[in-house]
C-alpha cells in the first residue's frame, strides 16, 4: 500500500514536469514604465528597471503592447522593451511574438481595471476611461464592427455622382464617339463648311 502511494505521488509529479520545464521568463530590455493600459497616456502602474524578471500573460494583436506581470504589479509594456530567451538568445517580443507563440488577447478598460487597479488612486476615474474613444478604437477600447457599403432597400446602392477636382473643375471629357464606334469628323464649323482661318499674325520668318 505504502508503495502504491509513492508511485502515486511520483506520477503526479512526471506529470507536472513538462508545464516547468517549458515554462520561460521574459526580460526587461531597458528602464520601462509599466501602465495600466496599452498606450502611453494610460496612468503609470510602476516603473520596472532593466533586466527584470516578467510574465508575459499575453499581447495585443502585432505585439506591441503585453500584458504582464512583474513582482505584485501587472500592467501593459511596450513589445519592443520585452526581450525573451529564443534558441541562445534574447530576442524582442515585438518581432518575434509569433515565433515564440506568445497568445493574443483583448483589452478592456472596465474588467482589466476591476481586476486589477481597485484601491489604486487612477481607479476613480474608471469610467472616463471607458468613455475614451482609443484612436482606430470605440469606447473603451473595442475595436468597431467594419462599416459595409451603402445599399437601398431592394439591394440598389445609390447614384454616383460626377467627379469634381478640387477647385470645382470637372475632369476633361474624352472624345465623343458615335454609335458605331466612329467619331465625327473634324474641322468642320456650324453647317458642314470647312472651320475658319485662324489669325496666325504677321509673319516672322
Amino acid at each position: 500500500m505504502k508503495f502504491l502511494r509513492v508511485l502515486g505521488v511520483l506520477t503526479a509529479l512526471l506529470a507536472g514536469a513538462p508545464a516547468i520545464s517549458y515554462a520561460q521568463f521574459a526580460y526587461t530590455a531597458r528602464n520601462v514604465t509599466l501602465r495600466a493600459g496599452p498606450a502611453v497616456d494610460y496612468p503609470v502602474v510602476a516603473t520596472l528597471p532593466a533586466r527584470v524578471s516578467i510574465s508575459v500573460e499575453g499581447c495585443l494583436s502585432g505585439y506591441r503592447w503585453c500584458d504582464v506581470v512583474a513582482g505584485p504589479d501587472r500592467g501593459w509594456v511596450y513589445g519592443g522593451n520585452i526581450v525573451y530567451p529564443y534558441q541562445g538568445a534574447n530576442v524582442s517580443v515585438l518581432t518575434y511574438g509569433a515565433v515564440i507563440g506568445l497568445g493574443i488577447v483583448a483589452f478592456s478598460v472596465g474588467s482589466y481595471w476591476d481586476n486589477h487597479y481597485r484601491g489604486r488612486p487612477w481607479y476613480s476615474q474608471r469610467q472616463v476611461w471607458i468613455d475614451r474613444p482609443r484612436p482606430g478604437l470605440g469606447a473603451g477600447g473595442r475595436r468597431p464592427p467594419p462599416q459595409g457599403p451603402v445599399v437601398r432597400p431592394g439591394g440598389q446602392r445609390p447614384p454616383q455622382g460626377p467627379v469634381v477636382r478640387s477647385g470645382g473643375q470637372r475632369p476633361p471629357q474624352g472624345p465623343v464617339v458615335r454609335p458605331g464606334g466612329q467619331r465625327p469628323p473634324q474641322g468642320r464649323g456650324p453647317g458642314g463648311g470647312q472651320r475658319p482661318q485662324q489669325d496666325q499674325g504677321p509673319d516672322r520668318r
